[in-house]
């Protein structure tokens, strides 16, 4: 009886791809996590990184004034300080003269926003009224002068609102004690009558 081999090929085709699957979905959480926790740490220390990073570029780039400075007789530390020195003065005199200009012409652009909003406003009243007339031209619509037609109220529109009044009932009489209830017919019955009377007398 022949014995057949545990796993075959078919098994082990299919092993490893589950293992192959298995570690790519690991290693592709872990990065996922790590980029997380990166960022996290990156935003935590925000305030501190900035100055050092600023710090880290002025150096890179006064780095070969200070080399210049070594090689004329300057020991380091005197070639940094003066190069600290003078690219502060330079930071200085740079903002003393930028800034208020900034400032200036800041206010002058806000003096002249109301211009330029007027200017912006006469250019779309000129554009719409050549569309309005236009429209007038061609199917005779307004669309500048669009009016509502307004309705007044009248009266029954003015009672509409107020709540309905009931009937008003007259009060009957009340007879005096000892005097004998008289029933009082109806008036159109006794119009009714009157006109049955006066026809059989004519």
């Amino acid at each position: 009886m022949p014995v057949t081999k545990i796993p075959n090929a078919f098994q082990r085709a299919t092993l490893w791809a589950a293992i192959t699957a298995l570690s790519i979905a690991v290693i592709g959480s872990l990065s996922i996590g790590l980029i997380w926790l990166f960022t996290r740490v990156i935003s935590f220390l925000q305030p501190l990184l900035i100055p050092f990073a600023v710090a880290g570029v002025l150096a890179y780039l006064l780095e070969p004034l200070v080399s210049r400075l070594i090689k004329w007789g300057l020991n380091r530390q005197r070639a940094v300080m003066l190069v600290f020195v003078l690219a502060t003065a330079s930071i200085v005199g740079v903002s003393l003269v930028i800034v208020p200009a900034f400032a200036r012409q800041s206010v002058d652009f806000a003096k002249e926003v109301p211009g330029y909003a007027e200017k912006v406003r006469t250019q779309v009243l000129g554009w719409a009224t050549s569309l309005n007339t236009r429209l007038m031209n061609d199917y005779g619509v307004d669309i500048l002068h669009w009016s509502v037609p307004q309705t007044h109220p009248t009266s029954n529109d003015a009672g509409a609102g107020s709540p309905p009044q009931p009937p008003q009932c007259k009060k009957a009489r009340t007879p005096l004690p000892g005097q004998p209830l008289v029933m009082q017919p109806p008036q159109r019955l006794l119009t009714s009558r009157s006109k049955t009377s006066s026809a059989e007398t004519g």
